[in-house]
């Protein structure tokens, strides 16, 4: 298993929801983003219309979220998908804003659990079958290992006092 350092300060929520952007150079235009995932301090989008990196956009989401809209800057951006940095969030907004992140989180574990049950959970205390199963594997190749080891010693010590 691998694992990439995360740089980031906060944790972010996989989240698959379609909002609106306006760009704070030009209010007049509008279009519609899919986020990608969220944060209280960020989150990533996917558009299929180019935002400038260092721009500053206006972010409109759906009424579930009660019609929350936050300013954000661009900060980097990879093909298709944009990182964002939101920025002055009121304490009203960040209210809403933790609501709709816990929310999703809810739904994702929901989601993972409806899937499949025995996966859904898993760390400290409760390990899934195939962990286990890798587990076993990895014990009876170390043990087979040191068989192998011990009988290249057994051979070296037999051939040198057979002479």
């Amino acid at each position: 298993m691998f694992s990439i350092k995360e740089k980031r300060k906060v944790t972010r929520t996989i989240i698959d929801i379609p909002i609106s952007v306006k760009s704070e150079s030009d209010p007049d235009k509008k279009w519609h983003v899919t986020t990608l995932d969220i944060s209280i301090s960020g989150l990533q989008l996917r558009s299929l219309q180019p935002i400038e990196v260092g721009s500053t956009i206006s972010l409109e989401f759906p009424k579930e979220w009660q019609g929350l809209t936050l300013v954000a800057n661009v900060v980097r951006q990879s093909g298709d998908c944009f990182g964002c940095q939101l920025l002055d969030v009121k304490p009203t907004e960040q209210e809403v804003l933790d609501h709709a992140i816990w929310q999703a989180n809810i739904n994702n574990l929901a989601e993972k659990y409806r899937g499949d049950p025995d996966q859904a959970f898993f760390g400290p205390g409760y390990r899934r079958p195939a962990d286990d199963e890798m587990r076993r594997v990895r014990r009876r190749l170390e043990e087979l290992e040191n068989e192998v080891a011990l009988l290249k010693q057994s051979t070296e010590y037999l051939e040198m006092h057979s002479r």
